[in-house]
Parts: structure tokens; sequence; C-alpha cells
């Protein structure tokens, strides 16, 4: 009777990068933002969730008194925003470019905890998911403003191939992990 081990392992990565290694089977399954494009079987995908983008400022911000502002409020103001190919990048460019809004510079630094250092330095204001700043604001430390307009909300979705394709102890560990995230 030989005993099989599984190992878990973490990775933190964009959304287009951890649903090509789930395709590849580099990973089992991840947790992404927004909807995963051609998902056809054996991938399955389904939304566990929401997320929502806000803007990021110091404590002390005089937009931080604001419980929600329009995204045109950064008009002249520095965004501080993360890596090109995030999809939250992609919304917020969407959306100056719809609405003509022309911040004073933009700048793009490596991802999530980057965008909070920016802002913990005073370099602008940031834009990120409420849920990559909630320790931060809970602290004190930041302050997440809600947008008012609509189109700022993404949703979380777990994506992985048709379980009956693992074995059977890869199967029931990812069956657990998957029905804790509904």
């Amino acid at each position: 009777n030989q005993q099989q081990s599984l190992q878990s392992l973490l990775s933190e990565g964009y959304s287009q990068q951890l649903s090509d290694s789930v395709r590849q089977r580099d990973l089992d399954a991840a947790i992404i933002l927004g909807e995963p494009k051609d998902v056809a079987p054996p991938l399955m995908a389904s939304r566990v969730g929401e997320d929502e983008i806000c803007l990021l400022v110091k404590e002390d911000d005089p937009f931080g008194k604001q419980a929600y502002l329009p995204l045109t409020s950064v008009e002249g103001e520095t965004l501080i925003l993360s890596s090109s190919i995030s999809r939250v990048y992609k919304r917020v460019q969407d959306y100056l470019a719809r609405a003509q809004v022309t911040p004073g510079r933009i700048v793009v630094v490596s991802g999530p905890a980057a965008v909070r250092l920016a802002v913990q330095e005073g370099m602008g204001i940031g834009v990120t998911l409420r849920s990559f700043v909630a320790c931060e604001v809970h602290a004190g430390w930041l302050r997440c403003i809600a947008l008012e307009d609509p189109g700022f909300t993404v949703g979380i979705t777990q994506i992985h191939h048709d379980l009956a394709t693992f074995e059977p102890a890869k199967r029931q560990a990812l069956q657990r992990v998957l029905a804790d995230l509904h």
C-alpha cells in the first residue's frame, strides 16, 4: 500500500498568465479576475465572487474624506496603476479614454503591492482592487474610495480542467479547495 502525497503551491500572477498555466497543465486550478477567454472542455470555469476597483489614497489625502467619487475626479491628478497587462489597468484606461479624462500623469508599477507602496509614499492616487488593500485600509493607513461610475466591479472566476481528468487523490483535494470558494 503506497501512500500518495499531494503538494500545494500558491502562485500569484496576472489573470491571463494563470489561465494559460491551467490550459497548459502547469497549474491544476486558478482563481482569476474577469472571465477567461476560450473556455471549452476539458476546461471549466465558474464565477465565485466579485471585487471592486477603487481609488486608493493616503489617510490624510483630501479625497480620503469622500466615500464615493467619480473617476472624472482624477483629472489632472497623478494615478498609480498596476502593470499594463492587468485587468484593472485595461479597465481604467478604457474608461479614461471614453470619458475623455486626462490624469496629470500615469505611473505604471509592477503590481498591487507596488501600488500600495507608491500611494503610502505620496506618489499619487492608486487604482486597485478593494481586496488587495483591505488590511491597510482596516489599519487606517490608507483609504479606499468607491467609484460612482458603473463598470468597476470585476468578477472572480475559478478555472480548472474537468475534475474527472485527475487521479482520485488530486481530484478529492481539488474538490475540497474549489468547494470552499463557493
